[in-house]
């Protein structure tokens, strides 16, 4: 095959030039195949972040009505409200950060391999990595702070008193 290759170039002296810049134009096309792919997949897990922060807070919104009445007791038996605010934003912190576990040991792995096939220059992974965490964060962050928000004004609201309970 070399052989043929090279009859080739002796009777076309331009030969080696297509042939690099075919070689350029099918690195070019993969290039661009796998950076859609990677929009793709960040375009992808942002809604899939969206929907879970939204399940998330909902999810102890709901919860919230259900454990009202154990705040009003520990309330009435002496607890202090700023101490109760404190565990409810731990237990809501350790509520929203558990799922995320799993997709930071999937995102390790994906990022070795990633790295090792040397697909993608490193300056250029680190700076989406970084992108999308500060955007896992801003979003992830925004939902945890509606939902202690409003889990903490629900469970600790001042009890309203009726004409009748006086």
């Amino acid at each position: 095959v070399s052989a043929h290759i090279e009859a080739l170039e002796a009777q076309d002296p331009d030969l080696p030039y297509l042939r690099f810049s075919e070689r350029e134009s099918t690195i070019m096309g993969t290039r661009t195949s796998n950076m859609f792919l990677v929009l793709l997949a960040a375009y992808t897990s942002l809604i899939c972040l969206f929907i879970i922060g939204t399940v998330l807070c909902v999810q102890q919104l709901f919860e919230s009505r259900k454990c009202r009445h154990q705040y009003e007791l520990l309330l009435h038996m002496g607890a202090d409200r700023s101490d109760l605010k404190k565990g409810i934003r731990k237990e809501l912190a350790l509520y929203f950060l558990l799922p995320t576990v799993i997709p930071l040991i999937y995102s390790g792995i994906y990022l070795w391999v990633v790295f090792n096939t040397k697909l993608f220059a490193p300056k250029d992974v680190w700076f989406g990595v970084i992108i999308a965490l500060l955007a896992t964060a801003l979003v992830y962050g925004i939902y945890y702070v509606i939902a202690v928000t409003q889990y903490q004004t629900y469970v600790l609201r001042e009890p309203r008193y009726q004409v009748g309970d006086l």
